[in-house]
């Protein structure tokens, strides 16, 4: 059995094909484990006395932004995206910097309120100067199931980025799944 290509869920105005192709293949499993141990390190990490600033590798149209900033397992994520008159309600004091190649699905995040703003990047290259400030001055970054769009180098680019920079213990999550 082959290696799924996912790559044209990501060229549509809003997240409704994206959800119908990964609801079959058991996503949402993988949504919801992040979503626990995201929350669960935020809980210890976050400041109480201030907002927190992230930046997110490959957000897609905020799945993972959903599970984090907003504590939404994947049945709520999909509600949210069927029914995106509803307004969002934050888990945490977050300003996020989502970064994708898909220009649609990071204007769908931020006109539905899941981004603060964005960085259209393609990850073959090295991260822009825009890119890189943006990580040398976030609390943490995140990327998940990006496997096959970001390559190891980039990533590592940008940990390095990431943590030489940092005052305190920055917090660093990747999750590297095969579907």
């Amino acid at each position: 059995m082959g290696k799924e290509d996912f790559g044209n869920i990501y060229v549509e105005n809003s997240p409704q094909a994206y959800v119908q192709r990964l609801v079959p293949v058991d996503y949402g499993h993988y949504h919801d484990r992040y979503c626990e141990m995201i929350n669960e390190e935020l809980e210890k990490f976050a400041p109480k006395d201030r907002g927190m600033s992230a930046v997110e590798l490959g957000s897609s149209y905020g799945n993972t932004t959903l599970a984090y900033k907003f504590g939404l397992n994947w049945e709520r994520a999909v509600e949210s995206w069927m029914q995106d008159d509803k307004p969002l309600q934050k888990k945490w004091d977050l300003n996020v910097v989502a970064v994708d190649i898909s220009e649609n699905a990071l204007s769908y995040g931020s006109r539905r309120g899941i981004f603060d703003s964005c960085i259209v990047h393609d990850f073959a290259n090295p991260p822009s100067n825009e890119l890189a400030m943006a990580i040398e001055n976030a609390d943490f970054m995140t990327s998940i199931m990006t496997l096959f769009y970001i390559p190891t180098e980039r990533w590592l680019e940008a940990c390095y980025k990431f943590i030489a920079n940092s005052e305190s213990l920055p917090l660093v999550c990747w999750t590297a799944v095969s579907i």
